[in-house]
């Protein structure tokens, strides 16, 4: 358990750290290495943000130390920003938006225009936990990006907004041709937890099979006795994977609407098992 070695093995770990080659090891290394909050990692770890060479996932490793290290990482991530370099300009507006404050937000909307959408993304992203609303017609826009994890971050960032704000924007992309941006959109709605947005989800995935698969978790997500009644509706779907999703979903909600549903489908299976047994007795005999 390296974790138990103290803040004192901390800089030991960091200069293996770059060394390791698979990307999800080095991740669950550097959240040891953050959680022993040991300051003296991070002249290491500001030296490979600042190598624009350095790989895009590696990068958001180093990034995410950001968590353990908000005060000291700020200040180094508003210099980040001003880089010549698109990639660590990336690196400091991904650490400004983990833990946005008044100065962060100065920072963050000189950061809109940037160039490279990606800079924008995450400068929108840091902002719209702030619900700016210049940063949501930047989420907006890049919602229709080419790139999809581009897209699914941009979503992501418009349902930080309350729902007034955000809904009449995700309701537009639920429109666009592109399946994939009409998945991501709906993938949200479980944020908002309004009957209006219940009946959104029900009349989506009535028409789009594909999304008809997605609306159990949406629904659970939202986690109302709307949504509860939705799912038990769901219940009696042909599609038996939505069958499955609505029972399992509805089994992991904690309010007693989905209790009494769940109880009354099982009452309803039970009887229809008995009398499907009795018919076959009959003809049987």
């Amino acid at each position: 358990d390296l974790f138990a070695l103290g803040p004192d093995v901390a800089p030991m770990l960091m200069e293996r750290l770059p060394e390791i080659e698979d990307v999800a090891v080095m991740s669950a290394l550097a959240q040891v290495i953050g959680a022993l909050r040991n300051v003296d990692v991070l002249p290491a770890v500001i030296a490979q943000i600042k190598n624009p060479a350095l790989d895009e996932n590696r990068r958001a490793v180093f990034d995410n130390f950001a968590r353990y290290f908000p005060t000291q990482m700020s200040n180094e991530a508003v210099e980040l920003v001003k880089s010549s370099e698109p990639a660590v300009r990336l690196s400091g507006v991904r650490i400004l938006s983990i833990t946005p404050d008044d100065r962060a937000q100065q920072v963050l909307t000189s950061a809109l225009p940037d160039p490279d959408p990606r800079v924008r993304a995450y400068a929108a992203i840091g902002l719209s936990r702030l619900r700016d609303p210049d940063a949501l017609v930047v989420l907006k826009e890049l919602a229709t990006h080419g790139d999809r994890m581009l897209q699914q971050q941009a979503v992501l960032g418009m349902s930080n907004y309350d729902e007034e704000t955000a809904l009449p924007s995700i309701l537009e992309l639920l429109s666009s041709e592109d399946q994939a941006v009409r998945a991501i959109a709906f993938s949200v709605l479980g944020r908002f937890k309004s009957p209006k947005v219940t009946a959104v989800v029900v009349e989506q995935s009535a028409a789009d099979e594909m999304l008809r698969r997605q609306a159990p978790s949406v629904l659970a997500q939202q986690g109302t006795a709307d949504a509860a009644r939705a799912l038990g509706e769901l219940l009696k779907n042909a599609d038996p994977e939505v069958q499955r999703q609505a029972e399992a979903w509805l089994q992991r909600m904690r309010i007693p609407e989905a209790r009494e549903i769940l109880q009354e489908f099982r009452k309803q299976q039970e009887e229809q098992k008995a009398k499907a047994e009795s018919e076959k007795k009959e003809a049987d005999g």
